[in-house]
């Protein structure tokens, strides 16, 4: 098969790990010939020398939205594919051949969430129009699409009145299991502290400003021991933590995904006060470093982390708290998230495993297509 893989929408936080995870694992795939349009932040992290003579890239440097279409329908057309897999859409072209699209916004089959009572009015109104425009680019440049929870398939399938929707769970890359140790982004540890982590850039939906709430509720438990690690621009850092919480987060800056397992290794739990996901790659990769879960009580979160993962009120930060304290005075309870976490990552498979179901998919579209045209 001679497979498109289209990375050229500049990709970033989850989707760019995905993406990466995702042609690193095709390399045992000597019988298919791939062809990645890369976009800049996929670019900044691959050596392209690593791969295969059966891998070709192109650099496909950003511009508006508008333009994109014209740069890539004249490779297609010299490169004749079997299919297209834009990794994760809105692609903003549409391929003449069959077309694979992931799909990964919350934002429009989520309106029943919290979220959006978090947001204001006008930002509500932004998603609305800009969801209108999105959907409509997805229902016209897709012929089918993947998405990474049962949730999302039903959602998506109601949302676009469409039916060829294919689940493929998210995981962690296989980097999670042949780490190295890079040097330490944190201080010496304390004897008794606790670090907390949240892996992700700067999004309101992922409800970072809990963490100052978080923090005085602890403080008022006489909690002094418990720090967060965070992963943002600096920008983004000081703007969400006053001066007076800072020497209770520390912000180890933007890491590239292959650090992560290391920072992990760092700290104690994961942290993640999300309002609204439709998979998070941080639930497999604490699953596999063995860090408890802790998270919002979502619909998304319990299908994936089942009983791996203890559940608050993400806008009750005494919720937050107890939840916490709970952790900290209850190694027992930890182990058994940690367990239940292991026994969970079976169900999401290895990195490899959604390489090739991704593959499949693509394999089984242009048969259809096949099929479809010698009728």
């Amino acid at each position: 098969m001679k497979l498109i893989i289209n990375l050229s929408n500049n990709l970033v936080g989850g989707g760019l790990q995905v993406a990466l995870s995702f042609i690193e694992e095709c390399k045992i795939f000597s019988s298919h010939a791939f062809h990645i349009f890369l976009g800049e932040n996929v670019k900044k992290q691959i050596d392209v020398n690593s791969f295969p003579d059966n891998f070709i890239f192109y650099n496909i440097n950003k511009v508006k939205f508008w333009r994109i279409s014209r740069i890539l329908r004249p490779l297609e057309k010299k490169i004749k594919p079997d299919c297209v897999f834009t990794v994760f859409g809105p692609s903003y072209w549409r391929p003449k051949s069959p077309h694979l699209m992931g799909y990964a916004y919350g934002h429009y089959i989520y309106y029943d969430y919290s979220y959006y009572k978090y947001i204001s009015y006008l930002k509500k109104i932004k998603i609305k129009i800009k969801g209108l425009f999105h959907l409509f680019l997805f229902k016209q440049q897709a012929d089918c699409f993947v998405v990474e929870t049962d949730d999302a398939k039903e959602r998506l399938k109601n949302l676009l009145n469409i039916n060829k929707v294919y689940v493929v769970f998210n995981t962690c890359g296989s980097y999670y299991y042949n780490y190295y140790d890079f040097p330490k982004k944190l201080p010496e540890k304390n004897i008794d502290e606790i670090r907390l982590i949240t892996i992700t850039r700067y999004y309101v939906h992922k409800y970072l400003e809990s963490i100052p709430l978080v923090i005085n509720e602890l403080l008022n438990k006489n909690i002094k021991n418990v720090t967060f690690t965070l992963t943002l621009e600096h920008k983004d850092y000081e703007r969400i933590i006053p001066k007076e919480l800072r020497k209770y987060v520390y912000n180890a800056g933007p890491i590239n995904v292959n650090e992560c397992p290391s920072l992990y290794k760092e700290c104690d739990i994961l942290y993640l006060p999300t309002l609204l996901e439709t998979f998070s790659a941080s639930y497999p990769e604490a699953m596999v470093m063995e860090k408890p879960i802790l998270t919002s009580d979502l619909s998304f979160a319990h299908s994936i982390c089942g009983n791996a993962a203890l559940y608050f009120d993400p806008f009750s930060a005494k919720d937050i708290a107890d939840k916490i304290e709970l952790l900290i005075n209850n190694n027992e309870l930890c182990k058994k998230l940690v367990n239940s976490g292991k026994e969970r990552l079976v169900d999401f498979g290895t990195a490899n495993d959604r390489a090739k179901k991704y593959l499949n998919i693509c394999e089984n579209i242009v048969t259809d297509k096949k099929i479809e045209n010698e009728e």
